[in-house]
C-alpha cells in the first residue's frame, strides 16, 4: 500500500484560509446577536478526547446551516418544534430563531456547553428573531424523550456512530408510537447511512453539505 499523499503548501494554505473564514463568519454571527457561540482559544487547543457520547465542539458555519434550514419545505414553521441535537453553545438555535417555529430546543450533554447556551439565551438579541421560545436542555441525546409535536431535528455530526445509532432507534420508536410529521436535517452527512439503516425516514434532498429526510406523514 502506498503512503498517503503529503499535504502541499497550497493545501495547507487552503485549509488555514477556510479555518480563518469560519472564525470570521462565526465572530460576526455572534457580534450581531450578542452571544458567544464560537469555541474559545482554549477549546480550540484542547486535547480532550471525545467521550463515548459526544464529539469535540465545532459549531456549524452559519451560511451552511442557513442553507439547510431554507431548504426545509414546510408550509408553516409555526406548526413545528425544532430540536438541535448536540446544540453546544446554541448557534443553531439562534439561527433557527429567525424562522417562526413554534419553539426551539437545544439538547446538549456537556455541562459547560449547556451552561454557555443558557447564558447566551439570556443575552441574545436580534431584530431578525421570529421565534419567542428558545430552551436549552441538559441531557444525553440517547436519553432525551422526543416531544409528540411535529418536529424538525437538526444534526451536525454531534457524536460518534454508536450513539447516533441509539438516537435513530429512539426516533424510529417514537414515530411508531406517535406517527406525525418529522423532518431531519443532517449537516455534512457523514452519518447518513445510520439514518437509512435505523429509520424509515425518506431522503428528500441531497446536497454536498446537507441531507434532508422526512417521515411518511411529512408534507409533500
Amino acid at each position: 500500500m502506498s503512503d498517503p499523499p503529503r499535504a502541499t503548501p497550497w493545501t495547507r494554505a487552503g485549509r488555514l484560509a477556510a479555518e480563518w473564514a469560519a472564525r470570521v463568519e462565526g465572530a460576526w454571527f455572534d457580534y450581531r446577536r450578542h452571544v458567544v457561540t464560537a469555541p474559545t482559544a482554549e477549546e480550540r487547543r484542547s486535547q480532550r478526547r471525545p467521550s463515548d457520547d459526544w464529539s469535540l465542539y465545532i459549531p456549524a458555519r452559519p451560511a451552511s446551516a442557513r442553507a439547510a434550514l431554507q431548504a426545509l419545505p414546510v408550509r408553516d414553521p409555526r406548526d413545528y418544534t425544532l430540536i438541535d441535537i448536540g446544540s453546544g453553545k446554541g448557534r443553531i438555535m439562534f439561527l433557527a430563531a429567525e424562522y417562526p417555529f413554534r419553539r426551539i430546543v437545544g439538547v446538549e450533554s456537556v455541562r459547560e456547553l449547556h451552561t454557555a447556551a443558557e447564558l447566551n439565551i439570556r443575552t441574545y438579541r436580534s431584530r431578525a428573531r421570529r421565534c419567542s421560545s428558545i430552551e436549552a436542555v441538559h441531557a444525553k441525546a440517547q436519553d432525551y424523550v422526543w416531544p409528540v409535536d411535529p418536529l424538525v431535528l437538526f444534526f451536525f455530526n454531534p457524536f460518534p456512530a454508536a450513539v447516533m445509532t441509539q438516537v435513530m432507534q429512539r426516533v424510529a420508536r417514537s414515530l411508531e408510537r406517535s406517527p406525525r410529521p418529522l423532518w431531519l436535517i443532517l449537516l455534512f452527512p457523514d452519518l447518513a447511512p445510520i439514518i437509512q439503516a435505523e429509520t424509515t425516514l425518506q431522503l428528500r434532498q441531497q446536497t454536498r453539505k446537507h441531507h434532508l429526510y422526512a417521515s411518511a406523514h411529512a408534507e409533500e
